[in-house]
């Protein structure tokens, strides 16, 4: 694997800070007149601080991975539930110099089947890590995942809020990091999954994660994604998938058939992501 030595100083002798990673892309945005540089993992990598003679503070967010909507389907029976978002972490890292720091993006769970059953509840998301091994040892910094919508109820934001309860023929939201999912309403609406959490300065207000997904429906409409609060799950149509990368949980399985005999897979959750910034001046 390459490794790409970044400098964060026009001065390429001395820098007073530099990195050593493999995976991730490095980018630059200015934030309230201030600009930050920003490491993003989408994928598993590495990231090492190898000097730091200024002592910069570094922020960074992790996102677990979402989870997968459910699917049911016969004649009266419950629409899928949406699957709930991923834990959104968003704060400073301490470190030590040399220090190596393993990243692991966790994937979105899978959603529920089509057909083989009358349950079909959906995959659990998986959980994001950073790993920080050096002379004082390893510790790990975990952001959980979120739990698959299945046809009692939506899928548990990882860490966060819970998912609808059902009590109507449509399936509930899953549960987003700030608010709870909704219960859907008999041959109206599948139930509309919880907002997710909005990322503080340094990043920029244009990033969203970990909201729950939309329940699925009989023969009303689909329940909506997590609102644009944070990162949206998918919605209940036909089981819809939430994007990648932004811990979404997956929106449950869409029509119920009036034949019994199949239905619309539940979508599945948005896989995790990390980002490290730190002001770009010295």
């Amino acid at each position: 694997m390459i490794t790409t030595v970044h400098h964060i100083n026009s001065n390429y002798v001395i820098p007073p800070f530099v990195i050593l990673q493999t995976g991730g892309t490095v980018t630059t945005a200015t934030v309230s007149g201030v600009s930050y540089t920003y490491l993003t993992f989408t994928s598993s990598g590495t990231f090492t601080v190898v000097k730091n003679t200024k002592s910069k503070t570094i922020y960074y967010l992790l996102v677990g991975g979402g989870g997968g909507g459910g699917s049911n389907w016969g004649s009266g029976q419950y629409g899928g539930s949406g699957g709930g978002g991923g834990q959104v972490l968003n704060t400073t890292l301490t470190y030590a110099l040399n220090t190596s720091m393993t990243i692991t993006i966790g994937s979105g769970g899978a959603g529920g089947p089509a057909t083989g059953s009358m349950v079909g509840s959906g995959s659990n998301g998986v959980a994001s890590t950073i790993t920080n091994t050096g002379s004082g040892g390893t510790t790990t910094i975990t952001a959980a995942f979120g739990y698959a919508g299945t046809t009692n109820g939506g899928g548990k934001s990882g860490s966060g809020k819970n998912g609808g309860v059902s009590y109507a023929k449509n399936g509930p939201g899953g549960g987003g990091n700030n608010e709870t999912g909704y219960a859907g309403t008999t041959d109206s609406k599948g139930g509309a999954g919880g907002a997710g959490s909005a990322p503080t300065s340094p990043f920029t207000t244009t990033i969203y994660y970990g909201g729950g997904g939309g329940g699925g429906f009989t023969s009303g409409n689909a329940g909506a994604g997590g609102s644009s609060t944070g990162g949206a799950g998918g919605s209940g149509a036909a089981g819809s998938s939430a994007s990648a990368n932004t811990g979404g949980g997956g929106g449950g399985g869409g029509i119920v058939s009036t034949s019994g005999t199949t239905g619309y897979a539940g979508g599945s959750g948005g896989s995790g992501l990390c980002i490290f910034a730190w002001v770009t001046a010295n």
